[in-house]
């Protein structure tokens, strides 16, 4: 089988590209060929596809990209070479919005192509794809009503930018653009409840968790260490002011390892007593040894992860896990089995769940540490989710729905 892999990026960003080239890697290991597409980037891993990416957008040096970013007539016109030469059996899509857009439906339609399409984000039910508001999950505009997200500007604080949010997807639900997916996978039961709730698209969701790279260790090792550890995007949504405020209640050391665009307000509230280190981007072998060395794993995201690939790679660590009840990160941690959770955004239960995790006797904390080894092999493991990706797959090329 040829699949097609979709996604705005094709270099290391965050989560949803850690998915991206551990399915291409999956995919492969099976026999089947692996296509890419996606925008030109200097920063783009090697792919033999690349002359067809589309062109990058930047709205500040060409302003009518900002109306491609709802709509890129270029992507399509690039994705329909691309289907021209390859002929894939089946399109996989991951972020497409603001970039690739939702153009690109339109080429793979044409040739009857099957498209599976993963949601690593709530962009398809709310236009800030946060489902968030002041730090609190919102639903307002989940059956299609965007009037609180003008009213309390929701997409970066502008109207203008709230209004072109609301449009995109209005217009998407209104022209039924989702209707040409054959089949939408959600890495969560919370999401899978959501996007049905939302009733945006006649293709079924089915749930199926994101995978980790084949090759995972899945292996428990006494931590090395005593500090916590923080690795992912330093964004609001994350909750990294209360991680910082109950890891200085607790004296404990705090390794964050990530860049964002809160990563200069972070170090200003770090100084001044606490025990934070910054350590930036961290990849390969440099992210697990600091996995192996540290004694905890924080994960606080105020919104509803698709699945938090933070907590699934301590899981797989052996590590324990302190995360909010929100999202995937609320069905994979087992509390008080293999991590703890806490109510999002609670500085307070976070510097409870913290304390416990790093005063747990070695034994218990091997006892933990095994059982999140053993539910991460058996949930995220490649072996767990290939054969049912690739039956998704083949029912849908054979005209069925799955």
């Amino acid at each position: 089988m040829k699949i097609l892999l979709v996604n705005r990026y094709h270099y290391p960003v965050g989560g949803t590209e850690t998915y991206l080239f551990a399915l291409d890697r999956m995919l492969r290991e099976a026999g089947h060929q692996v296509r890419h597409f996606s925008a030109a980037d200097p920063r783009n891993l090697p792919c033999g596809e690349a002359e067809f990416f589309a062109r990058p957008l930047d709205p500040q040096k060409r302003p009518f990209d900002a109306a491609r970013m709802l709509w890129n007539g270029e992507a399509a016109r690039k994705l329909e070479a691309l289907l021209a030469r390859e002929r894939p059996d089946v399109a996989h899509l991951n972020l497409v919005h603001h970039s690739l857009t939702l153009s690109i439906l339109g080429p793979l339609a044409r040739r009857k192509i099957p498209v599976v399409w993963t949601v690593h984000d709530l962009l398809p039910l709310c236009p800030n794809h946060l489902m968030l508001r002041a730090g609190k999950p919102c639903e307002d505009c989940l059956r299609g009503g965007y009037r609180a997200c003008l009213l309390h500007r929701c997409v970066g604080g502008s109207v203008s930018k709230s209004l072109a949010g609301s449009f995109e997807t209005w217009a998407a639900r209104r022209l039924r653009l989702y209707d040409k997916v054959g089949c939408f996978i959600a890495p969560s039961e919370c999401y899978r409840a959501l996007l049905e709730r939302a009733g945006f698209s006649r293709a079924s969701v089915l749930h199926l968790p994101n995978p980790l790279p084949p090759g995972t260790a899945f292996d428990y090792t006494p931590p090395e260490g005593d500090y916590i550890l923080y690795c992912g995007r330093l964004s609001e949504e994350k909750g990294l002011f209360p991680l910082l405020e109950a890891a200085k209640r607790l004296g404990a050391p705090l390794v964050v390892a990530g860049e964002g665009p809160l990563k200069s307000a972070l170090e200003a509230a770090a100084r001044g007593g606490s025990r934070v280190t910054f350590r930036g981007r961290v990849e390969g072998e440099a992210l697990r040894k600091l996995y192996r060395g540290a004694k905890c794993v924080a994960v606080p995201s105020l919104w509803r992860e698709a699945s938090g690939y933070a907590a699934c790679e301590a899981m797989a660590a052996g590590r324990v896990v302190a995360a909010s009840r929100a999202g995937g990160l609320a069905e994979h941690v087992a509390d008080g089995e293999t991590g703890f959770l806490v109510p999002p955004g609670d500085a307070d239960a976070l510097t409870k769940a913290l304390s416990r995790a790093l005063a747990l006797p070695p034994a218990e904390y091997e006892r933990m540490g095994r059982a999140a080894v053993k539910r991460a092999r058996e949930m995220f493991s490649a072996g767990a989710v290939r054969g049912r990706l690739l039956a998704i797959y083949q029912t849908l090329c054979e005209g069925e729905t799955p």
